[in-house]
């Protein structure tokens, strides 16, 4: 799984233009994309997994908008403006698989985070 990310970092650190990458989202983790670029970027999601992922927008402000959830076999494309993040969040008690192709004419930052306790 962090062999992924590694590259796709590795394609994303060359600069402008397209990557491709498999993501794998463990149970209960949040994927991040994004957040301090001074660019847009755009993002195309498919769910290869048995389960589904919420994708939403981190605003500037850091609050969270839902762009709605990823079903398996779906796809989902989304514009992400200067300082927003996509947030990949499996809510399941499996892996998530989602292929992605993003589109951004400079470097982005990425991370996995835990997802936040619902009761809290």
């Amino acid at each position: 799984m962090r062999l992924l990310l590694l590259a796709l970092l590795a394609g994303l650190a060359t600069g402008c233009g397209t990557t491709h990458s498999s993501l794998h989202i463990a149970p209960g983790e949040r994927f991040v994309l994004g957040g301090e670029s001074r660019f847009a970027f755009w993002v195309e999601l498919r769910n290869e997994g048995d389960v589904p992922v919420g994708v939403s927008r981190r605003t500037t402000e850091g609050s969270l908008v839902s762009l709605g959830d990823l079903g398996p076999s779906e796809a989902l494309s989304a514009r992400f403006g200067p300082g927003t993040a996509a947030v990949l969040t499996n809510g399941s008690d499996a892996e998530a698989r989602i292929r992605a192709t993003i589109r951004s004419v400079a470097e982005l930052g990425m991370r996995y985070e835990g997802a936040p306790d619902p009761e809290r």
